[in-house]
């Protein structure tokens, strides 16, 4: 239904189960993003963008054994969300969402062409930035060194800037288009998933080329990457239904890191 989140519960042994739904919006939710903070007991905060330009941040008290036993409790039990905030920054329907809680900053971005980031903890306004010609962002990532990206398929061109607003560099995908984006874990550099279904994986911050991977089979578009906590591994799937591993056997990806490990962060706010 519209302005509703649907809670399903997974399990190794069965599919995905519909359990519930939660009306959250008065309008369609376009975006969805979590984060968790760990303080005696669980701190979930459940944040959504919706189609009347509001972002609202949800928290979700759960114990640990909640979470442990969570396939159970959760089935059988109204989902326990409190609002917190509502954050009115656009004029247009909100498109992506970004959380970063070590810098305690969110992030979004609308099809106004603007981006805004809040502080998590107390929802402060901290900064707009103005995309050019009033772009529509697609895809938005704040990551933990102060990086802010973002992507408009309409100039298909991923953009990093820094915290202050000011634009640090671009890339442009060519012929292809951008279907995903990940940060390695020391944010020093990113995986851009393509139509095409190539993995193009970018420095930062000035999202130079350092490699591009190509599936070992025809697969069609990525849909998604996720990277290994030790940056080795990346899972990748495809809109055909496959699933790729792959492995960073020169481990090409850590001799980078060493070499970016001095650039530093790129603000501070």
């Amino acid at each position: 239904g519209v302005g509703e989140v649907v809670v399903y519960t997974c399990s190794p042994s069965s599919p995905p189960k519909k359990t519930q739904t939660r009306r959250l919006h008065s309008s369609c939710v376009t975006c969805i993003a979590t984060s968790e903070r760990y303080e005696g007991l669980v701190d979930v905060r459940l944040i959504t963008g919706g189609a009347d330009g509001c972002v609202k941040i949800w928290k979700l008290l759960l114990t640990q054994s909640t979470l442990l036993d969570r396939q159970v409790r959760l089935s059988n039990a109204p989902l326990p969300c409190l609002p917190v905030a509502v954050l009115n920054s656009h004029v247009s329907p909100v498109i992506c969402l970004s959380v970063c809680m070590p810098i305690d900053l969110l992030v979004d971005g609308s099809a106004d062409g603007r981006i805004t980031v809040h502080r998590m903890s107390t929802s402060e306004h901290v900064k707009t930035i103005r995309c050019p010609s009033k772009l529509r962002m697609e895809v938005v990532r704040i990551i933990e060194n102060g990086l802010l990206l973002a992507y408009s398929r309409q100039d298909n061109l991923l953009r990093a800037y820094a915290l202050a607003g000011d634009e640090i560099a671009s890339f442009s995908f060519g012929s292809s288009v951008m279907t995903c984006l990940t940060a390695s874990s020391c944010g020093n550099y990113v995986f851009a998933g393509e139509s095409t279904g190539n993995i193009r994986i970018l420095e930062v911050p000035f999202l130079s080329e350092l490699q591009t991977l190509s599936p070992t089979n025809s697969t069609g578009r990525v849909d998604f990457i996720v990277l290994s906590p030790c940056n080795n591994y990346l899972l990748c799937g495809y809109r055909s239904g496959h699933v790729e591993l792959v492995t960073d056997k020169g481990q090409l990806l850590d001799q980078k890191k060493k070499a970016l490990e001095d650039l530093g962060i790129y603000g501070l706010l």
